[in-house]
């Protein structure tokens, strides 16, 4: 029997909510082929952009394109199959939850062993983050200024976090916003290390320079 939802299945739509004020409903997004949610998202009017995105590195830390294959959206989940350049097919799945909560969810399959790096990441205007000191605490949160729709300050709290303790992580103050998901564009691969980041905050306390990027890193092993 055919799910509900999947008769509602189509390819040219991109919006998910849950029914609580948060939403992923860009008019024209720009980067809806990227992963993760990067042309932002509205939490209860007031808009908060960009949010994540994830590159994918091999096993010496190198980025590894993305080719599109598919889009697929029903009103549950956003689902985009990729073909990656180390010949990997991948599947991110994104899905949104109540409490502000968005998801990027990834299914890895090779047709021989491979080691992927999945890394999930944010730059946030203006942000400040919370030190972790040396231990994991669940997420990196960042605090950041934002406007709701009647142009009211509202400061919205970012946390950026993966299912369990990640590989790595890391967080550095940026002259300027990245306006693009660009890896590259990014202070993260000359801080990158044999085996990921070097788990560390440095950032500024006040929030004074232009954005505040952060990443978590998972390892993953490919059968």
């Amino acid at each position: 029997m055919v799910e509900p939802l999947e008769l509602l299945a189509r390819d040219d739509k991109w919006s998910l909510g849950c029914g609580d004020g948060t939403i992923f409903a860009p008019l024209a997004p720009l980067w809806l082929d990227m992963p993760g949610f990067w042309d932002g998202a509205t939490m209860y009017q007031t808009e908060v952009a960009p949010l994540f995105t994830v590159a994918v590195l091999d096993e010496e830390g190198h980025e590894l394109s993305l080719k599109l294959q598919s889009r697929r959206w029903t009103p549950a989940e956003l689902t985009l199959e990729y073909r990656l350049s180390n010949g990997v097919t991948a599947t991110e799945v994104r899905t949104v939850h109540p409490g502000g909560v968005f998801i990027s969810e990834w299914r890895l399959r090779a047709l021989r062993s491979a080691r992927v790096q999945l890394v999930g990441w944010t730059a946030q205007p203006g942000g400040v983050a919370a030190a972790l000191g040396a231990e994991w605490r669940g997420a990196i949160e960042i605090r950041r200024p934002a406007i709701d729709a009647g142009g009211r300050s509202t400061p919205v709290t970012v946390e950026l976090s993966t299912p369990g303790a990640p590989s790595s992580w890391g967080a550095y103050v940026s002259s300027a916003l990245p306006t693009q998901p660009r890896w590259a564009l990014t202070q993260f691969p000359e801080r990158w290390r044999g085996d990921g980041l070097p788990r560390e905050l440095r950032t500024a306390r006040d929030g004074s320079y232009g954005a505040l990027v952060a990443a978590v890193h998972r390892a993953c092993s490919v059968g």
